[in-house]
């Protein structure tokens, strides 16, 4: 497979059609399609401008009118302002302009607003980024200066032109990672002690049984008989006590005593 910039249309025709005058005939079409290649790489000047020579980018600037274009700038500011050119003339005079402007220039840079730092009002600040081993040269803030007021609009002016000087410090951090489990145990049954503490409310559904259970727990399970004789004879005063625990049947009404249940005889 020949290239199109070595190959000629002689090479592709048949026997019968190599003759003297057609090979003097692809010859002349060989050399006028080599210069036309030749040509074609201008195209691709501003899709790969990061490949052009200084020379061709100074005279890419020129072309478009690029202002205040810096021969002498650094490459990579120059290649932006090019790119950037067509741009700043469509929207001249807005702060996104003198922001993509301030974006070319060391560090990158920003636009502040009067209102976003207590100025007054139709002023604004210039912020360029530099790094801490960025040196400056001498007259270049005047210039600065000189491109900012050509890119602003009219009603709107310079107040500060304010550098910041941005610097790295590594500090070693030591960390330790480690998983802690608490476990808590009761010696009966596992269960945990109640506390009225206001966590529970007495609304019949919890048993005041001294543990967090649903049920009554029985911790021992045994059964106690008493038998008790009663004499025969009473004195007036006699009584028994019949337990009558507080189990919810009876209404706090009036008609009962908390004496104990004490009944006479």
């Amino acid at each position: 497979m020949r290239e199109l910039y070595e190959g000629a249309p002689y090479e592709l025709m048949p026997e019968v059609l190599r003759t003297p005058e057609n090979e003097a005939i692809s010859y002349a079409v060989s050399e006028g399609l080599k210069k036309l290649l030749n040509y074609t790489k201008a195209i691709s000047l501003y899709g790969d401008i990061s490949q052009v020579s200084d020379e061709i980018l100074d005279a890419m600037a020129a072309e478009l009118r690029t202002q205040y274009y810096d021969s002498g700038a650094n490459r990579t500011v120059r290649e932006e302002m090019v790119k950037q050119t067509l741009g700043w003339y469509m929207r001249g005079g807005t702060n996104a302009t003198l922001a993509e402007y301030l974006a070319t220039l060391y560090g990158g840079g920003q636009v502040e607003e009067w209102f976003d730092y207590d100025g007054d009002p139709y002023y604004f600040k210039a912020v360029v980024n530099i790094a801490e081993d960025t040196v400056i040269p001498v007259g270049s803030t005047r210039e600065i200066i000189q491109k900012i007021n050509g890119y602003k609009n009219v009603r709107s002016w310079l107040e500060v032109l304010e550098f910041r000087i941005y610097f790295k410090i590594l500090v070693s951090v030591k960390s330790r990672t480690g998983i802690r489990i608490f476990m808590e145990f009761y010696p009966r049954q596992n269960l945990v002690p109640l506390r009225l503490d206001g966590t529970w409310k007495l609304n019949s559904s919890q048993k005041l049984n001294g543990y967090k259970s649903d049920s009554q727990v029985d911790f021992y399970p045994m059964g106690v008989g008493v038998i008790q004789k009663v004499a025969a004879e009473l004195s007036a005063d006699a009584g028994i006590y019949i337990p009558r625990p507080m189990d919810g049947s009876r209404k706090l009404d009036g008609t009962w005593k908390l004496n104990g249940s004490r009944e006479a005889l």
